[in-house]
């Protein structure tokens, strides 16, 4: 899922959006879709394809998402994708928090 937009006014999505991923691993991760290298809100990496990578367009650092990490892969950029904390209530509804 890849969010850019708040559905509530309380809502907060990170600094670029974010990444809720279901990663190989069969856990939900989400991260920042903020490229960690560009350090802009409105750069944002790519949707993960079917090999998990997530691509930036701007620095071209590619993102390792197979197990949730973010990791980067070509040494462009020096940190991965923000981390952020993802949990379910009773009903099945998805939380993100840090």
């Amino acid at each position: 899922m890849y969010v850019t937009e708040p559905v509530n006014a309380i809502d907060r999505i990170g600094f670029g959006g974010l990444l809720i991923y279901h990663a190989q691993d069969n856990v939900f991760y989400a991260v920042d879709l903020a490229c960690p290298k560009e350090v802009t809100y409105n750069v944002r990496i790519s949707p993960p394809d079917d090999l998990g990578m997530c691509k930036c367009d701007s620095c071209g650092e590619v993102y390792d998402m197979t197990f949730g990490q973010g990791s980067p892969t070509k040494g462009i950029a020096k940190e991965p994708l923000r981390h952020y904390t993802v949990s379910f209530d009773e009903n099945d509804f998805i939380f993100i928090s840090r």
